[in-house]
Parts: structure tokens; C-alpha cells; sequence
């Protein structure tokens, strides 16, 4: 599990680990914001959870008990972008990479047209 203010890892036993660093760790930690899963998770988290109330019965061996919803997109980290940024940044993948494919058709397709 990861703590989230720290870039520390707590294991089996409770004890905080420190994460490797490695040469590739920045580019891996920036590769999120190009994945179009991550904002559509967030807004689908966002959506579901917030301003909601339920009630959990905890016990001693949880590790994780909330209390509410916001809670829990505390927990997952989702609150970095609104949820309508989430969706405006889930749109533009969907335009994006269908155009980026419909441009690589097109020229795939140009090579094998032999009506000319």
C-alpha cells in the first residue's frame, strides 16, 4: 500500500519501505497523465462517490474504513482533476486517437488504391 504523502511502500509487517529509484521512475510517474483509462476511472469514481454516505461496519483488521465517499476518492487520489476535466480529457482521447486513425487509414489506403 502506498502512503500518499510520502513516496514510501508499507509491507506485510507495517514497516515502511522506500520505493526504488530508478533513472526511468519520472517517466513512468508521468506516463499516467497519458493514459486515457486514469480519466476515465477518475470521472467514474468522482460520479460515483461523491456526496455519498453509506455506512460501513469496521473492524479491527481493516486497514481501510471510510466514513464517506470523499474518503474513499481521498484514498484512491482521484481529486486532482474536477470531474469535468476528467470528461473534457476523456472526449479529446476519443477524438484524438480516432482522427490519429483515420489519418493513418487514409494513407495506408492511398498506397493500395490502383484505380489510377
Amino acid at each position: 500500500m502506498l502512503n500518499n504523502n510520502t513516496n514510501t511502500r508499507t509491507t506485510i509487517h507495517n514497516k515502511p519501505t522506500r520505493l526504488p529509484h530508478t533513472p526511468f521512475s519520472f517517466f513512468s510517474l508521468q506516463l499516467r497523465y497519458f493514459s486515457f483509462l486514469r480519466y476515465t476511472f477518475c470521472l467514474a469514481m468522482q460520479l460515483q462517490f461523491t456526496n455519498y454516505n453509506f455506512t460501513i461496519t469496521c473492524n479491527s483488521s481493516n486497514d481501510f474504513c471510510p466514513k464517506d465517499g470523499e474518503a474513499v476518492l481521498e484514498f484512491y487520489n482521484v481529486n486532482e482533476l474536477t470531474w469535468y476535466a476528467n470528461l473534457m480529457a476523456s472526449l479529446g482521447f476519443v477524438i484524438g486517437l480516432r482522427l490519429l486513425a483515420y489519418y493513418f487509414v487514409r494513407r495506408s489506403a492511398s498506397r493500395f488504391d490502383h484505380s489510377i
